[in-house]
């Protein structure tokens, strides 16, 4: 985290770092439930929420082939490989 704190300060000078002691209360005043997104609200600074919306869209990632290569080839005294590939 050091590393990273020190290149996004290299990146945007202007950056202000925000820790779970400040981010709590300005949730709680806001009377937000804790989720990633509402701490992301909370730290904004905003002091008025007009409207808080009830959908969230959340994505799944999955990769689409297995890329380990010891599964690629079928091992000894298998005819068959071990994994099958899933598609959702």
């Amino acid at each position: 985290m050091n590393i990273f704190r020190r290149r996004v300060f290299d990146t945007y000078p202007d950056a202000h770092m925000t820790y779970r002691s400040m981010t709590t209360p300005r949730r709680k005043k806001l009377q937000l439930e804790k989720t990633h997104y509402n701490d992301a609200i909370a730290t904004t600074g905003i002091t008025n929420i007009q409207e808080n919306t009830a959908h969230v869209l959340y994505i799944k990632q999955f990769r689409k082939k297995i890329r380990s290569l010891h599964e690629a080839t079928a091992r000894k005294g298998r005819k068959e490989k071990k994994y099958t590939i899933q598609t959702e």
